[in-house]
């Protein structure tokens, strides 16, 4: 029994260690490869030769303490050719109010009353399909309240759609973490996004089955979005943006994903609860489980990607193992703690709390059963004030 222990924990380790390289590798790799909207050389705003103002369209829902900023962000823009629709999804705080000012101050803003979804639809598409009436450009562009733009964001990104084949864009953002919490998680979970979609495969359009999207900023080509069938194609899915992704690469059409970093800035959550919410809602439904085991088998890998270096000292010390564990296991963590500090200086999300990535797998974990649990409830996984089960 103590040789298999042994043994088991040496592969472990191993296995360990090879990961995180990857992590290492991939990062550099997707970073390099990856179109940035900084590499941008502005031109003139005439050459972009849009024969129709933008349409920009942005779902709000109890994001009174939010949708200012965004709001103000497009107001400042040196493109300024758009029609901003908003549309109030029945909120109770002064969502409604905040936006109804601007349209009080710029004709360019219009408010649109939101309706109940009818059964069947997802709040937030519900909301977006309202305003598909009122689009009239050749280019729409998909918003969340959250958001933050570069006063050149608009004109940098219009400007990679025209000059580069794109149906529909999406830019990844800056990750403003000001929490512990969000300190520690948020980069955790797009990073185990990124292993499962990566970066470089998302943009080729040989690997139809990787697509993925952030519903924070979508840019559609408006001939290819109604060609896909607009968001009713998705009014069902609360992971919408993964799934007209999906939709859009496996028809042919040209996805580009774009690291929008420093033009584009979101703020997803602000406390625990919140990313408890987000991210169990986005767990489960995004990519459900038929087996509870391998939920099970999930969560347990989750937590050995965290704790392993941890457990096999413990189990070291506490049994009296060879000693040359106890340095394969600092080495493991050593390796892991490089490669996550590279991952977020590359994509500015808090260097320094690289060390706190195994307590980010834990809770991440801990989010991933609890996402099945309340997606198999009664009730389903709430979001929002709304619940929703996943899609059968």
């Amino acid at each position: 029994m103590r040789l298999i222990l042994i043994l088991l924990l040496t592969v472990g380790l191993a296995g360990y260690i090879g990961f995180y390289l990857k992590v290492l590798v991939d990062s550099l790799w997707d970073w390099w490869v990856t179109p940035k909207l900084s590499d941008i050389v502005l031109q003139s705003s005439d050459s972009l030769n849009l024969n129709k103002p933008l349409d920009i369209v942005i779902p709000a829902r109890n994001e009174a303490a939010k949708i200012g900023r965004c709001l103000e962000s497009l107001e400042h823009q040196t493109f300024s050719n758009f029609n901003v629709w908003m549309i109030d999804d029945r909120s109770d705080d002064d969502t409604g109010l905040i936006m109804q000012r601007f349209t009080q101050e710029d004709d360019r803003f219009h408010l649109l009353p939101g309706k109940e979804p009818p059964p069947g639809w997802v709040g937030k598409v519900n909301a977006i399909y309202q305003a598909i009436p009122h689009l009239t450009g050749d280019w729409v562009l998909f918003l969340d309240a959250d958001t933050w733009l570069h006063p050149e964001n608009l004109e940098r990104t219009l400007q990679m759609a025209q000059t580069h084949p794109t149906d529909m864009l999406t830019l990844l953002p800056t990750l403003e973490c000001k929490t512990f919490w969000e300190k520690v998680l948020l980069p955790a979970v797009v990073l185990l996004i990124s292993r499962v979609y990566p970066l470089r495969q998302v943009n080729d359009p040989h690997f139809p089955q990787k697509a993925i999207a952030n519903g924070q900023y979508l840019l559609f080509r408006s001939s290819v979005y109604q060609a896909i069938g607009t968001h009713e194609i998705v009014k069902n899915s609360v992971v919408e943006d993964l799934h007209l992704a999906q939709i859009v690469k496996k028809g042919g059409y040209r996805l580009r994903l774009v690291l929008g970093l420093p033009y584009f800035k979101v703020r997803m959550y602000t406390s625990f609860q919140e990313l408890r919410e987000g991210w169990t809602k986005n767990l489960f439904i995004g990519n459900p489980d038929k087996s509870g085991w391998v939920t099970v088998g999930k969560v347990i890998g989750l937590w050995l990607l965290g704790l392993l270096p941890f457990m096999a000292v413990a189990l070291t010390w506490g049994l009296k193992l060879p000693t040359w564990l106890y340095g394969l296991s600092i080495g493991a963590w050593a390796i892991m703690t490089f490669a996550i500090w590279v991952n977020r200086s590359l994509y500015k999300t808090v260097p320094s709390f690289c060390v706190f990535h195994p307590l980010a797998m834990g809770v991440v974990g801990y989010f991933l059963w609890e996402s099945r649990k309340m997606a198999l409830s009664q009730q389903g996984v709430r979001w929002k004030g709304r619940y929703y089960k996943p899609a059968s």
